[in-house]
């Protein structure tokens, strides 16, 4: 449960667009250039760490409009635009940490869904409501090779698709929850191509880098 002040915060930006942003006109957003967004982070930044980490992570539109169907992007981009859907990515592990290639999640087709085991740990707002996850969907595959990005919600109705069972102890950015998440036959469904989750994850790591730097430059240098 985020500080209620941290919730405050992320309510009047959503009314003032912020999580619209990056949209594009065609799915109801302003479609700025990634450098206003990040001088925004920047600003944010100044004033609360705990916020403008919560609103990169939470600003995952410009990855599903790029890498959804069509289908997808009609039903997911509202709930995120509306942040009906609070999100976050699940890359490291306790065995793949900076080496995703000893990435060891699973994650199994049945008809269209996924389903997936395994656990990871410090995930930004990962106590969230929905995550991109990276798992193994080729169990004869290693290293970088078979992986796949899946979208998992954290509940299906009223049942949990996945627990948090762990909110890391932190020296600062204590409003921003870092979780330890587990998948126990967790229901997920493809983002992207099968097999290509690597490249899929990249794209939104790269955001994702330009967003810490965005938030580094506000911080204030040690003494």
């Amino acid at each position: 449960i985020l500080p209620a002040p941290l919730e405050e915060n992320i309510k009047r930006l959503l009314e003032l667009g912020v999580f619209s942003g990056l949209a594009s006109r065609a799915n109801n957003g302003f479609n700025l250039p990634q450098s206003v967004q990040a001088l925004a982070l920047e600003i944010l930044a100044h004033a609360c760490p705990n916020t403008a980490l919560t609103v990169a992570a939470y600003s995952m539109v410009p990855f599903v409009e790029t890498w959804g169907t069509e289908e997808q992007k009609t039903r997911i981009l509202p709930k995120l635009l509306s942040l009906e859907w609070k999100t976050s990515m699940a890359l490291t592990e306790p065995s793949a940490g900076s080496d995703l290639g000893q990435l060891r999640t699973s994650a199994k087709r049945v008809g269209d869904q996924y389903i997936v085991n395994g656990n990871k740990i410090f995930i930004t707002s990962g106590s969230g409501d929905v995550t991109f996850a990276l798992a193994r969907t080729d169990a004869t595959s290693k290293g970088l090779q078979g992986l796949s990005v899946l979208i998992i919600p954290r509940k299906l109705g009223e049942k949990h698709n996945y627990r948090v069972t762990r909110i890391e102890e932190k020296v600062c950015l204590h409003a921003s929850p870092t979780c330890e998440i587990v998948f126990e036959n967790s229901i997920g469904e493809l983002l992207g191509p099968e097999g290509e989750g690597f490249k899929v994850m990249l794209d939104l790591m790269n955001d994702a880098r330009l967003a810490m730097a965005a938030l580094a430059l506000a911080l204030p240098a040690p003494l």
